[in-house]
């Protein structure tokens, strides 16, 4: 149940990182287009910070919870395929991709950018994380955990005082014989 949920997640959420990524990606470009022709830009550099603030948040979602890695390791080979398919085969990747994204021309092929590159290999590395394979977390070092025995007695023994009183033989040797 646990791999089956990360798939269904990971195929949710992976389209609106891409997509979120692509986004601000091209928000960014048109506030930098628009600095560089002596406007001022701020409202595109606002939005390009959020929408890619979004990005990081659905990232997170994927990345931090301990969800089964076989979903994060197809939501890392879709990233990373999408950005090495435009890196090789650029026409056939802006022949499929759509022309605009609510208005905003060439975002979907701007997510393949290099950014998603690399966030895909953290996704594609948890599938050596023996933690993500395990359905519980193990108790961590210096945690409580009980034991039917007492613990042992640590540290040297006190020091010797003559006058202490002395803990008699048990039996006492009278009863032996």
């Amino acid at each position: 149940m646990r791999h089956l949920g990360s798939v269904v997640l990971s195929v949710l959420l992976t389209p609106v990182l891409y997509l979120l990524i692509g986004a601000g990606a091209v928000k960014a470009a048109s506030h930098a287009i628009a600095v560089s022709n002596g406007r001022q830009g701020n409202t595109n550099l606002l939005v390009a910070l959020g929408l890619l603030a979004a990005a990081g948040l659905v990232y997170a979602l994927l990345i931090l919870p301990r969800w089964s890695p076989i979903g994060l390791v197809l939501a890392g080979l879709a990233l990373a395929g999408m950005t090495l398919w435009l890196a090789f085969e650029p026409e056939s990747y802006l022949r499929v991709m759509p022309k605009s994204l609510f208005g905003l021309r060439s975002a979907p092929a701007a997510g393949a950018t290099i950014t998603t590159l690399v966030i895909a290999v953290p996704l594609l590395l948890t599938v050596a994380s023996g933690r993500r394979w395990r359905r519980r977390e193990p108790p961590r070092h210096g945690t409580q955990v009980p034991s039917p025995m007492p613990p042992p007695a640590y540290g040297p023994p006190p020091p010797y005082n003559p006058d202490a009183p002395t803990i008699p033989d048990w039996p006492p040797p009278a009863q032996l014989r």
